[in-house]
């Protein structure tokens, strides 16, 4: 089935000068924080976005907008973002209360 435009559905996407690109972003972890790195070629630096909400993210530039829920919560205050030959990184250091604690066991007096 052809839609108004001639395209059938499924390629439509692909051709519809509004839609939105989904830029490929890869989500990563330690014990301090969390690694959100982006290929965004030929995008400027001043024309990205970002943004955060609770434990939302966002990142948005011309013809896209990403938004995904981290696992734990991150200090949005400490956030750091670079942007350097098409790849951005952002760091998001992990909260108190979301970084792993080892408890002492101690020995009991027998």
């Amino acid at each position: 089935m052809l839609t108004p435009n001639g395209w059938q559905p499924v390629f439509r996407p692909f051709f519809d000068a509004h839609h939105d690109a989904i830029q490929p972003m890869n989500v990563t972890h330690d014990e301090e924080n969390f690694f959100v790195r982006a290929e965004l070629p030929g995008i400027k630096r001043e024309d990205i976005e970002i943004s955060t909400l609770g434990n939302r993210l966002t990142v948005a530039g011309k013809g896209f907008r990403r938004t995904f829920a981290l696992p734990q919560p991150f200090d949005a205050d400490r956030i750091e973002a670079t942007y350097e030959l098409g790849i951005l990184t952002v760091v998001l250091p992990k909260t108190a209360e979301a970084k792993p604690r080892k408890i002492v066991v101690k020995g009991g007096g027998s």
